[in-house]
C-alpha cells in the first residue's frame, strides 16, 4: 500500500477548502490508514463518532484526524490533526493510497475487436476480449477491461474506468466516472401492453452524470424514448435495478438490491437503503431517505425520511413498530407444546403470555385436585411440591425464550441451576396460581431468570435459576 506524505495530506485537503491545523512537519510519513484499535505508531487514523470516544485513551497512531473539542482526549504519543470534518477528510486523503491500478495505458489489444466505425482518442486501453461496436465514441484516458462490450450508440467521456464483462449501449457516460464489473447499461428494460402483453421497444438512452459510480451487476435500463439520467456524484451499490425512463438528481447514494420501477423521477441527494422498492410513475423530491427494506408506493415531498411498507415518515413507522412489538401475546396449550418439550403430566403451564420475547413472561396454572403428585405430596395434606412450583417457574422461562427463538426448531430447554428458593405459603389441590419470570442475564446459550409464583395476588414463592438452550 503506497505511504503517505503529511505534505500530501495538506495539498489535498486545502485543495478541497478543508482547513486543517497541526504541528506535524510536511516530510513526515504515514504507512497506513487505520481505525482507533488497529492503527500502530506509523499509521494515520481518524474520529469521527463520539461512541468511540473512550477509545480515544488506548490509541497508538502517530495522527488522528479529529475536532478540536476532542483534542483533548487524544495521549501524548498522538499528535491531533484538526480538521472540522474527519470523516470527509479521510475519505480525501484515502485517494492518496490509491495505486492507480486502471489508469490507461493506452494499448489497444490485438485480441480486441473494435469496429471501424467507432471513434477513440487519445491514450484509450481496451483490453483483451473486447467489443467496441459502431458508433461509438471514447475520449481520453479511459480504460476498459477485458470481456466488455461497448456500443453502439455510446459516448464515453474522458478519465472513464469501465471494469470486466461490463454491457454498455445507447448510453451517454459523462466524465470520471467507475463502472463495476458485470454491469448491464443502456438496455431494453421490461415493457409491454398489458392486456395483449405486445412488446414495447425502447428508443431511448442512459445518461450517467460525472463522478458517479455504478456498482457490479447493477442494471440500468434505456428509455422509452427520452433518457435515463443518473445525476452527477452518484453512488451506486452492486445488484440495484433501475428500470426506464428514471430520473435520479445530484449525489443519490443508493444501497445493493434497490429496485426502482420505471418513469419514477427523484431529486438530489436521494438516499436509498438496501432492498428497498420504489413503485413507478412517482416523484420523490430532494434530500429524501428511504430507510432499507421498505416499499414506497406514493409521491415523498422533499427533506422526509420514510420507512416500512407502505412507506411512511420514519417516526410514524416507528411508532407503530414498536406498538406492534411491544403487543402481549397469549399462548395457549397447544402453542406452548410447539416451544417446549414438556407434556401431561410433567408439563404446568396451562397458558403463557410473552410481554418481551426472550426476556419477561407471565403464565397461569390450575392444580386440579386429582393431580398425580398428590396422592403422595401428601396422603392426608395434599399440597404442591416445592419442586414442581420451580419447574414450573423453569418451564415458563423456556416457553419465553422458545419464543424468541420459534424460528429454530430442533431446540431443548434444559435445567442447569436453582438458587434463593423460597416458599411463603402452600399451594393446595383446586388452586390457580400465576408464574412471572423476568430476564437477568445469559452467557452463550445459558439465560438466567428470577422466577416468581402468586396466588390471588399474594406472593406465595420465588427462586433464581438457569437453564441452557441445546440445538439438535
Amino acid at each position: 500500500m503506497k505511504k503517505i506524505k503529511y505534505k500530501e495530506i495538506k495539498e489535498i485537503l486545502n485543495k478541497n477548502s478543508l482547513e486543517i491545523i497541526s504541528n506535524i512537519s510536511d516530510d513526515e510519513i504515514f504507512f497506513s490508514i487505520k481505525t482507533i484499535s488497529n492503527a500502530s505508531d506509523k499509521d494515520l487514523s481518524f474520529f469521527s463518532n463520539h461512541r468511540y470516544l473512550d477509545n480515544l485513551k488506548n490509541i497508538k497512531a502517530k495522527a488522528c484526524l479529529i475536532e478540536n473539542k476532542y483534542k483533548e482526549h487524544l495521549p501524548k504519543n498522538c499528535e491531533p490533526i484538526i480538521v472540522k470534518d474527519p470523516y470527509l477528510a479521510l475519505a480525501l486523503i484515502s485517494n492518496l493510497q490509491s495505486e492507480d491500478t486502471f489508469k490507461s495505458n493506452g494499448i489497444l489489444s490485438k485480441n480486441a475487436i473494435i469496429n471501424s466505425q467507432g471513434n477513440l482518442h487519445k491514450n484509450v486501453q481496451i483490453n483483451p476480449f473486447c467489443m467496441i461496436h459502431e458508433e461509438t465514441e471514447i475520449f481520453e484516458n479511459v480504460y476498459i477491461g477485458p470481456s466488455s462490450s461497448i456500443g453502439p450508440n455510446v459516448i464515453i467521456n474522458k478519465n472513464v474506468v469501465i471494469h470486466d464483462n461490463v454491457t454498455i449501449s445507447n448510453s451517454i457516460i459523462m466524465e470520471n466516472c467507475v463502472i463495476q464489473s458485470g454491469a448491464r447499461i443502456g438496455g431494453t428494460g421490461f415493457g409491454f401492453e398489458m392486456k395483449t402483453k405486445q412488446k414495447i421497444n425502447h428508443s431511448g438512452n442512459v445518461i450517467i452524470g460525472k463522478n458517479s459510480s455504478i456498482g457490479s451487476n447493477t442494471t440500468i435500463d434505456r428509455a422509452v424514448f427520452d433518457s435515463t439520467i443518473i445525476g452527477d456524484f452518484s453512488n451506486i451499490d452492486n445488484l440495484v435495478q433501475i428500470a426506464h425512463n428514471v430520473v435520479i438528481g445530484d449525489f443519490a447514494v443508493i444501497a445493493a438490491q434497490v429496485g426502482i420501477a420505471g418513469s419514477t423521477q427523484m431529486g438530489k441527494n436521494i438516499k436509498i437503503g438496501g432492498q428497498a422498492g420504489i413503485a413507478g410513475h412517482l416523484v420523490i423530491g430532494d434530500n429524501v431517505t428511504i430507510a432499507a427494506k421498505s416499499g414506497v408506493t406514493k409521491n415523498i415531498p422533499d427533506n422526509n425520511v420514510v420507512a416500512g411498507f407502505p412507506a411512511k415518515d420514519i417516526n410514524l413507522w416507528k411508532k407503530r413498530s414498536n406498538k406492534k412489538y411491544s403487543k402481549k401475546m397469549k399462548l395457549d396449550i397447544e402453542e406452548i407444546k410447539k416451544l417446549i418439550p414438556h407434556r401431561d403430566p410433567f408439563l404446568f403451564v396451562d397458558t403463557c403470555e410473552i410481554i418481551k420475547p426472550g426476556e419477561h413472561g407471565k403464565s397461569e396454572k390450575f392444580f386440579s385436585n386429582d393431580e398425580y403428585f398428590f396422592k403422595g405430596h401428601f396422603p392426608n395434606n395434599p399440597i404442591v411440591p416445592g419442586v414442581i412450583i420451580v419447574e414450573a417457574m423453569a418451564q415458563t422461562a423456556g416457553i419465553v425464550v422458545s419464543y424468541k427463538l420459534k424460528d429454530y426448531d430442533e431446540k431443548s430447554v434444559l435445567f442447569m441451576s436453582v438458587n434463593k428458593a423460597k416458599f411463603r405459603r402452600p399451594i393446595l389441590p383446586n388452586e390457580k396460581v400465576s408464574f412471572e419470570v423476568k430476564f437477568l442475564n445469559s452467557v452463550r446459550d445459558v439465560y438466567k431468570f428470577e422466577g416468581t409464583c402468586f396466588k390471588e395476588n399474594i406472593k406465595v414463592s420465588e427462586a433464581e435459576f438457569s437453564a441452557m438452550i441445546t440445538y439438535k
